[in-house]
């Protein structure tokens, strides 16, 4: 586990959630919100990279994302080099990718990039829940990466 739990009223949250296949981003964003957070769901890399471009105009309003959750591979391209183009942009905004193309090489990007974690799919529900409830609430948590095949 990346987090420790705590026994703490949960704040809803703007997630912003990336993720190409529509059964999995259906399942993630139900689980989310039944957990009182707010889900903003986004579907390709154009549409995500025209999402977090408008992120530093919005001067932190009520629609703008306070979490990334994003898959690294989806059509036109891969989240960790939107984040890399607009990591300045960016800065304050806690990521957790998701991928199910796990190697090595994407999990140390993602971390040099700033995530919170590098998570591979399928997506152990509570864990993401608790790592988000864990930046929510301030939480030190130490940068997770869960490889393929490793008991948690």
């Amino acid at each position: 586990m990346c987090t420790e739990k705590k026994n703490t009223p949960n704040r809803s949250v703007r997630i912003l959630l990336a993720e190409d296949d529509e059964e999995l981003r259906f399942i993630l964003a139900r689980s989310l919100r039944r957990a009182s957070h707010d889900v903003e769901e986004i579907g390709d890399i154009a549409a995500l990279f025209q999402r977090l471009a408008a992120f530093s105009a919005e001067m932190r309003g009520p629609l703008t994302p306070t979490i990334l959750v994003s898959d690294v591979y989806m059509p036109g391209g891969n989240a960790l080099d939107v984040v890399e183009r607009l990591r300045t942009t960016l800065r304050g905004l806690p990521i957790v990718f998701i991928t199910s193309a796990y190697d090595t090489r994407i999990a140390e990007k993602g971390l040099a990039l700033g995530a919170r974690a590098v998570l591979e799919k399928p997506v152990d529900m509570d864990e993401l829940k608790a790592l988000i409830k864990a930046i929510i609430e301030g939480t030190p948590t130490t940068p997770c990466v869960k490889p393929p095949h490793v008991a948690t």
